[in-house]
């Protein structure tokens, strides 16, 4: 797996404590500033044209949906604490996605400390597949993921994604993919295939090697090409949204 940065690692002492977010502008001093990815309305004749959907945009207007409390931490724990979901990190979801993900009670997953990593910027992910939840809490996000827009027709799957602050999942790529973010914020680092000839990838893809970067908001849909490799760092204490790729 690719370490976060070869250099300008977070350090701490028994005095100090660094945040993520502030380990991360170590790396990335425009983290909470820089974003270079164009907003598409929802009902924009642009999402109509193939060519529109060949680099990462974001789809704004989706859905009231996506603006409500339906992911709230709070709304989730009083009404789904026990159910079991998938977890993972940084390193582990990347590597070997569901593989080596490990099940938890949902209040289990949202309590530090992470079981999965020493590194504080590297924490638990809960990372499930909507399709594995109970039915009542597959009927909870249904507003979430019916409010997706069509893009490249046939079915989709869906994932719950909720972390706290620091990495989500690692440098990876596959196919199209759009996130449907609901709660906080989340920095994305987005680049084409061929990224990966340039190496070492890292640090560089914090700055110069990542062609896109934004700032996802609530209430944002952000479509990754096929193919592209991306990381994400969330920037808020408690992030959640839903994830749809294609169903094959």
């Amino acid at each position: 797996m690719i370490a976060p940065s070869h250099e300008g690692e977070s350090s701490t002492n028994k005095n100090t404590f660094v945040s993520p977010t502030e380990s991360q502008l170590r790396r990335d001093p425009t983290l909470l500033e820089f974003d270079n990815v164009e907003r598409i309305h929802v009902d924009d004749p642009r999402l109509h044209t193939e060519k529109t959907w060949e680099v990462p945009f974001i789809i704004t207007g989706v859905s009231t949906a996506s603006t409500s409390s339906l992911l709230e931490e709070q709304t989730l724990l009083e009404n789904f604490k026990e159910t079991e979901v998938r977890t993972g990190n940084r390193e582990t979801l990347a590597d070997n996605g569901f593989v080596n993900s490990l099940p938890s009670s949902l209040i289990a997953a949202l309590n530090p400390p992470s079981d999965f990593s020493d590194h504080p910027e590297c924490g638990r992910i809960v990372f499930s597949p909507v399709r594995e939840l109970p039915a009542e809490l597959q009927a909870h996000l249904l507003p979430l993921t019916s409010a997706f827009p069509p893009s490249g027709g046939g079915d989709k799957k869906f994932t719950l994604t909720l972390a706290r602050e620091g990495f989500g999942i690692g440098f990876h790529k596959h196919n199209a993919a759009m996130f449907m973010l609901v709660v906080g914020r989340k920095k994305w680092y987005m680049g084409p295939e061929r990224v990966e000839d340039d190496a070492p990838t890292h640090p560089g893809f914090y700055t110069t090697k990542s062609s896109h970067k934004c700032i996802q908001q609530p209430g944002e849909c952000l479509h990754v090409p096929t193919n592209w490799y991306h990381e994400i760092f969330n920037l808020d204490p408690y992030t959640a949204g839903i994830q749809a790729l294609p169903d094959e």
